[in-house]
C-alpha cells in the first residue's frame, strides 16, 4: 500500500453513531484466559466500572484474575482485543489493542471527568475516543503517548530518519496530537511489516 493511500485511508472520516462509552458490554460469544493458560470460552458481559468479567449468573471474575479477553464485535466488524496491565503505582486497568506491529498502540478508558478543556487538546479524534488515554507498548511495559514525542519519536528517527521525516512534511503531521502519533506508528510499523494492514486502528478510532 503506498503512504498516500495509506494517509488518506486512514483520514477518512467514519460516520459511526457511538452513544458514549458504556460501562458494561454482552458479549455473546467470546474468549477469555485466566492464569495458568486457562480458557473460558462462550457469553460472558464485561464490566468497565468495577473491572470485572461475568461468565454466568452469580458468577464473577475481578481483574486480578483476568489475564486478557477478546470477542468479534459485529457492529464495527472487528475483533476486540483486551489486556490487563498494571501502571507503575497504579491498579491494573482493562487495555484496548489499537494498533498492531513492532509499536503497538494500547487504550484505556480515562478515570477521571472530561473536563472542556481536555476535549479542546484532541480536537481530531471523536468525542467518543476522547474517552480513553492513549499509550504505546515498549517491550512490557505501556508509555503514555503523552512521551511520545521525548521516548519513541527519538527511536524512530534513529533507525528511519531520512523515512520519517518525509513521511512527516509530507502529510504535514502535527506530532502534538495523539492521532498523528498515532498515524507515524502505523507508518513506522509498515516499513517492518508491510503485509499487517491494520484495519484495527481504522475501525476503532474515529476520526473527525
Amino acid at each position: 500500500m503506498s503512504p498516500k493511500h495509506f494517509f488518506f485511508t486512514v483520514l477518512s472520516v467514519f460516520f459511526l453513531n457511538f452513544p458514549g462509552v458504556s460501562q458494561t458490554t454482552k458479549v455473546e460469544k467470546g474468549r477469555v484466559e485466566f492464569p495458568g493458560y486457562r480458557i473460558f470460552e462462550g457469553a460472558f458481559d464485561i464490566d468497565f466500572t468495577t473491572q470485572s468479567i461475568g461468565v454466568s449468573e452469580g458468577k464473577s471474575f475481578q481483574i486480578e484474575e483476568i489475564v486478557a479477553f477478546n470477542y468479534f464485535d459485529t457492529d464495527l466488524n472487528v475483533e476486540r482485543v483486551f489486556k490487563t496491565y498494571e501502571e507503575i503505582n497504579q491498579d491494573k486497568n482493562f487495555y484496548e489493542l489499537v494498533l498492531e506491529g513492532k509499536v503497538e498502540v494500547w487504550r484505556k478508558q480515562y478515570g477521571g471527568p472530561l473536563e472542556k478543556d481536555m476535549l479542546q487538546q484532541s480536537p481530531l479524534l471523536s468525542d467518543y475516543d476522547q474517552k480513553f488515554d492513549y499509550y504505546y507498548k515498549a517491550e512490557e511495559s505501556l508509555v503514555s503517548m503523552e512521551e511520545f514525542n521525548t521516548t519513541m519519536l527519538p527511536e524512530i528517527l534513529k533507525y528511519h530518519n531520512k523515512e520519517i521525516k518525509k513521511f512527516i512534511l509530507r502529510y504535514n503531521l502535527n506530532l502534538d496530537y495523539t492521532t498523528h502519533q498515532i498515524l507515524l506508528l502505523k507508518y513506522y510499523n509498515s516499513l517492518y511489516s508491510p503485509e499487517i494492514e491494520n484495519l484495527r486502528l481504522e475501525k476503532l478510532l474515529t476520526i473527525k
